[in-house]
């Protein structure tokens, strides 16, 4: 995606259960998306509120994106939750791509237990030299 001042999109991640049992999504977490991310892509936070601490999060600069309600998925059934992005004017992109494998990372429970597992595209960021660099 290109990315400019006054940048907006929403982005939506279809998950599919290809397991033999049904599965339960809650959550998924948008590596370098969070609001204190150096990227100048994040999540908006007025769709996607981001609590104080989670141990999901391996640093600041990921968000968390709850899945209202969650999603009960059963065997081969498949289901969809959207991600809405904006324009961070404190991030810093020097008109290079950037690129993130597996964004983003859904958790999902099955049997009493928890996994992640990454989504299999990966997501491209690409900009104009941004105000929020300082050199």
């Amino acid at each position: 995606m290109v990315v400019e001042k006054g940048f907006r999109c929403t982005i939506t991640v279809e998950v599919l259960n290809l397991s033999g049992r049904t599965v339960h999504v809650d959550h998924a977490v948008a590596p370098f998306a969070g609001p204190q991310t150096g990227t100048v892509v994040t999540v908006d936070t007025s769709h996607h509120p981001q609590p104080e601490r989670r141990r999901d999060l391996d640093h600041s600069g990921d968000a968390y994106l709850e899945i209202s309600g969650g999603l009960d998925l059963e065997a081969g059934d498949q289901g969809s939750f959207d991600v809405h992005l904006v324009f961070n004017r404190r991030g810093c992109n020097r008109g290079v791509t950037a690129y993130v494998e597996g964004w983003p990372e859904v958790t999902f429970s099955v049997l009493g237990r928890s996994f992640e597992r990454p989504a299999a595209n990966t997501f491209a960021i690409h900009g104009k030299r941004s105000p929020g660099c300082r050199d």
